[in-house]
């Protein structure tokens, strides 16, 4: 188990559970390390979770993430936001990606990517007002 400040071994370990598609172990390893190390998560933990729950389609855990994206103060990160806008999208929450997408302070490339590849996500939703506030 990693110590509380081995925050990039967490990622790792998670990472790796996440990519052969353990993904009990994965989010049973975040919750230990919460709750027994006091770990605290960054930007690339939150990317991890946000996929974990694009791929498992965990729809209820998609919502306790975000909100603890918003507790932590990563709701303003351009990669975990391009992130939850990518894990909501997978999920058909196209409501939520929608309105992540509307309250981006700054878009990269690769925001604006996805942004434009979400209707071929889910063709009978599309995302609106995606041109308003182009930050790159």
């Amino acid at each position: 188990m990693p110590m509380k400040d081995d925050t990039f071994i967490s990622n790792t370990m998670m990472r790796a559970h996440l990519g052969i598609r353990q993904y009990e172990e994965c989010v049973g390893l975040y919750r230990e390390l919460r709750g027994n190390v006091r770990f605290k998560p960054d930007g690339y933990t939150f990317m991890t979770l946000g996929k974990l729950c694009a791929l498992s389609l965990h729809v209820w855990g998609s919502q306790q993430v975000h909100d603890l994206v918003v507790k932590e103060g990563f709701e303003h990160d351009l990669y975990v936001s391009t992130c939850l806008v990518d894990m909501y999208a997978n999920l058909g929450k196209m409501d939520c990606a929608q309105k992540l997408v509307d309250e981006m302070l700054e878009r990269s490339q690769v925001s604006w990517t996805l942004i434009h590849k979400l209707p071929a996500i889910h063709p009978t939703q599309s995302l609106h007002n995606t041109h308003n506030n182009q930050n790159t």
